[in-house]
């Protein structure tokens, strides 16, 4: 009896070797899958929905407004010097921080000056103010003193308040030892300026003011200024000094 026999092809593993090396592979083949990152399913519009509309690019620009900033000053030494280049402390209240405060007295300036008082006699027009603890007195107009009294805020462009003793050699007085407070005045310009201006306020008060200039000349080398006002106060005692020309 001839026994049996298990013919093997050439070049072909023998079974349980064969079975090994299929399994590994598929072991290798399924973890080289698993490891691969998840794919994003692709998905389509809902039917019925809007179609997305992509809306143009744009640019936002924004830049710090410091046109109520006070850059120069001449009250020390007559002539417009960068505020950063004085040795004395000097603070600027310019004509576009006037023209959104609308002052009637120099009061209503020093309640925006650091260290500056007004005292309790702010109606009166009194050019009496505090200045670093010191009292402070007179009307001074590009540097010179006035008749004490309120000048209209119509002729003035600026308003420079020197703080310190340093203001005594500006003002050549004794008594603005704390600082002073130096009202410069409007002039021509060599470009065109034309307001006219009406206001109404409590205790029926009404102003009317007109600003008006520019230069004369093609070369503009000529130039006028033009400045008219008239205030009317009525309160409840006479002769208040409320009603100016």
């Amino acid at each position: 009896m001839t026994p049996n026999k298990c013919t093997l092809s050439p070049g072909r593993p023998e079974g349980p070797f064969f079975l090994r090396t299929a399994l590994t592979t598929l072991g290798l083949g399924g973890l080289a899958i698993a490891s691969l990152p998840a794919q994003p399913a692709e998905t389509s519009a809902a039917p019925g929905m809007a179609p997305v509309v992509k809306l143009p690019s744009f640019e936002v620009r924004s830049q710090v407004d410091d046109s109520l900033v006070g850059k120069q000053a001449m009250s020390t030494t007559r002539t417009g010097v960068e505020l950063s280049d004085l040795a004395q402390s000097v603070v600027v209240v310019n004509k576009e921080f006037l023209n959104d405060l609308k002052p009637i007295y120099i009061a209503d300036v020093m309640k925006h000056i650091g260290g500056g008082q007004t005292g309790t006699l702010t109606w009166t027009g009194s050019t009496r103010y505090m200045m670093r603890g010191y009292t402070s007195e007179g009307n001074f107009v590009d540097g010179f003193k006035f008749p004490s009294g309120n000048t209209n805020f119509i002729v003035v462009d600026r308003v420079e308040v020197i703080k310190g003793p340093s203001a005594i050699f500006v003002t050549n007085s004794s008594n603005t030892v704390g600082g002073m407070v130096n009202k410069i005045s409007k002039g021509p310009t060599s470009y065109d300026v034309g307001e006219l201006r009406v206001e109404a306020a409590l205790w029926d008060r009404g102003s009317v003011s007109l600003d008006y200039g520019g230069p004369l000349t093609a070369d503009k080398k000529l130039q006028y200024r033009l400045l008219l006002s008239a205030t009317d106060v009525n309160r409840y005692w006479d002769r208040d000094g409320g009603d100016k020309r």
